[in-house]
């Protein structure tokens, strides 16, 4: 599992991470995510963000990023628009808030 965490393919790396915080071993998959949602393209950015509200509380430490990544970065099309209200969903989830995003 450790070397498909390095893979060349950002979905590849994703899919490893979901694996690990499903068998509730997140602590080397986060950074993984987090790598994703933070230099990722859009779509990988899409998937990490994905993965992270799956995985609920284990997103935790990662939380600051998250805030982080609501802003809308320049060069998105509508669909990265998506990737934000995930995140937005995701942060609610985890914190139990009921903010919203445009």
């Amino acid at each position: 599992m450790k070397a498909l965490l390095k893979d060349p393919s950002s979905t590849v790396r994703t899919a490893a991470a979901r694996g690990l915080c499903r068998l509730n071993k997140p602590v080397k998959a986060l950074p993984v995510l987090n790598n994703e949602l933070t230099k990722g393209a859009q779509w990988e950015i899409l998937h990490a963000v994905i993965a992270l509200d799956e995985i609920d509380e284990m997103a935790k430490p990662v939380d600051e990023q998250m805030k982080e990544d609501l802003k809308y970065p320049k060069g998105l099309n509508s669909v990265g628009k998506y990737g934000v209200r995930v995140i937005n969903r995701a942060l609610n989830e985890l914190n139990g808030t009921n903010n919203t995003v445009n």
